[in-house]
C-alpha cells in the first residue's frame, strides 16, 4: 500500500523571501568569462553574486546562476504561463521566490509574501524607458534606473523582485504582446 504522506519536497514550503535591498544598491560587473560576472552591491555589502545575463540565456537556455550572501543558491530563469514565457527566480530545489507577468501597461512581480506592480516612469518613443516605480498598492517602494543599473528603495525590499524587475525591463516578457484585443485607430 503506498505511503499516503506527502513527499518532502511538497512539505517544506520556501521560508522567508532571502536577502532585502534597503537603501541604495547596484548592478556591478566584476567578471568577464568565469563566475561571478555580476554582483549586486548595496553600499560595501555584496548582497548577491550572479552568473552571465542574456535573452537568450534566461529564456531559452539554463538561466543565471545566483548566490545570495547567505549561501542560497537561485536560478533566473523563464516558464511558459499561457501563452507567455515569464522571468522565475527558482531556489535549488525549483521553487519559486518570484514570478513575473505581464499587465494593460505594467509588469507584476509576486513573491510568497509580497505582490509588486512595475511600471515606466516616463514613456520613449525608440527605446525602452531608463526610469522605472516598483509600486505595492500605491506607495512606490523603489525606483530603478536600466541604464545605470542602480535601484532605491524608500523600505526593504526582496532581492528576488529586484532581480526579476530588471530581467523584465531589459527583456520584456515573450509572448505577452500578442494578448488582448487587437486595437483599432478609427
Amino acid at each position: 500500500m503506498p505511503d499516503p504522506s506527502p513527499s518532502p519536497r511538497a512539505s517544506q514550503p520556501v521560508t522567508g523571501h532571502g536577502p532585502e535591498v534597503n537603501g541604495v544598491a547596484e548592478i556591478r560587473r566584476v567578471g568577464r568569462f568565469r563566475f561571478p560576472v555580476f554582483a549586486v552591491v548595496e553600499g560595501d555589502r555584496v548582497l548577491a553574486e550572479m552568473g552571465r545575463t542574456g535573452w537568450f540565456r534566461i529564456f531559452i537556455g539554463r538561466g543565471c546562476r545566483i548566490v545570495t550572501e547567505d549561501g542560497r543558491r537561485w536560478r533566473l530563469v523563464a516558464l511558459g504561463s499561457a501563452r507567455m514565457l515569464c522571468p522565475v527566480v527558482l531556489d535549488e530545489e525549483r521553487r519559486k521566490y518570484v514570478v513575473a507577468s505581464q499587465g494593460d501597461a505594467w509588469y507584476g512581480l509576486n513573491g510568497r509574501d509580497y505582490a509588486y506592480v512595475l511600471h515606466a516612469a516616463s514613456s520613449r518613443r525608440w527605446s525602452r524607458p531608463d526610469r522605472w516605480l516598483l509600486r505595492e498598492h500605491e506607495e512606490v517602494v523603489a525606483t530603478i534606473s536600466s541604464w545605470s543599473r542602480r535601484v532605491e528603495t524608500s523600505r526593504p525590499v526582496a532581492l528576488a523582485a529586484i532581480l526579476a524587475a530588471f530581467a523584465v525591463i531589459d527583456y520584456g516578457i515573450p509572448g505577452g504582446e500578442s494578448l488582448g484585443v487587437p486595437r483599432f485607430g478609427w
